[in-house]
Parts: C-alpha cells; sequence; structure tokens
C-alpha cells in the first residue's frame, strides 16, 4: 500500500493515528510527516474524493511546484527551469 493509499485509507476511518498506523505496520511518525506534507502543500479537504482524483491532484501540484511556481531561492526560475539551467 503506497502513501496515498494510507493517507486515503485514513481519512475513511475513525481510528486515532497511532491505531491506524500500528494496523497496517506503518511507523506513526511517517504518517504524521506525510499528512504534514499534504496540508503544507495544499492537499488538505479531500475527504470526500476517490483514490484516483487525489493521484491526479498530487499530479497538478507535482506539476505547479515544477512548471509554475517560481522561487527567489531559484533566481526567480521555475524549479524547471532551475534545473535546466543547471545542465
Amino acid at each position: 500500500m503506497n502513501r496515498l493509499e494510507l493517507l486515503y485509507g485514513y481519512q475513511k476511518t475513525e481510528s486515532v493515528l497511532k491505531v491506524y498506523a500500528d494496523m497496517h505496520h506503518v511507523n506513526q511518525n511517517a504518517m504524521t510527516r506525510w499528512i504534514r506534507q499534504f496540508l503544507l502543500h495544499g492537499l488538505a479537504g479531500v475527504r470526500h474524493q476517490t483514490l484516483t482524483e487525489l493521484k491526479d491532484l498530487v499530479k497538478q501540484g507535482v506539476e505547479y511546484f515544477n512548471k509554475v511556481e517560481i522561487s527567489s531561492k531559484r533566481n526567480n526560475l521555475t524549479a524547471e527551469d532551475f534545473r535546466n539551467e543547471a545542465v
């Protein structure tokens, strides 16, 4: 089971995080970190979506952060442009 499936399953359960993590043989701290990463990148609120829709949302997020979002840490370039410039 991959991270997305674990997080999606956790959203649908009534179990507390520790119990859910133990049931799936995953470290609770790792799941907490994954949840935090999803929240930080704007993927919160996907409770009622299907796993397929969630995967599409993640792909859109990756594309946004690679091709659209510009950062001053990368000389005001997108991640893709910054990588291409480095090569």
